[in-house]
């Protein structure tokens, strides 16, 4: 068995938008990959039976083709959601710190609103060009969203 997966010529949207190829990346540009990446998600949440929940949505998780058309990648920490209308599910928390969703990381109470709490986190950074997360001087990491 094996997985082929289509290939990605532009990488990551974190490494994109920190190379010296972000100047290019018009806000027509920018607009089609949120465009993209929203349609990724809303399929994961409404489209797939049983819905999906991805945990670990991040620039790094938002691949990119030739023509800058976004997949989102990485379903290492997804989660499976039960389609017996549940509101939420109770589990430990896994993700990406300055993407997680704050409600989620304090009351461990997971739905697909914690992904678009991160894929705003995402949206801030495409539109900004900065990460989310910056490093101190003394090295530790500072969220510099919340």
């Amino acid at each position: 068995m094996a997985l082929i997966y289509e290939y990605m010529a532009n990488g990551n949207l974190q490494d994109y938008l920190s190379s010296e190829n972000v100047e290019d990346l018009s806000w027509e540009k920018r607009l089609h990959i949120a465009i993209d990446s929203a349609q990724g998600l809303e399929y994961l949440h409404h489209g797939c039976r049983p819905p999906i929940v991805h945990k670990d949505v991040k620039t790094a998780n938002i691949l990119l083709n030739d023509n800058l058309e976004a997949k989102i990648a990485d379903f290492g920490l997804s989660k499976v959601f039960p389609e017996d209308d549940l509101s939420h599910v109770v589990t430990a928390v896994m993700g990406t710190p300055g993407y997680v969703d704050p409600e989620y990381y304090n009351t461990f109470k997971l739905n697909e609103k914690s992904d678009v709490y991160s894929f705003g986190i995402v949206l801030l950074e495409l539109i900004t060009g900065q990460r989310s997360i910056m490093k101190t001087e003394d090295g530790d990491k500072m969220n510099v969203v919340h």
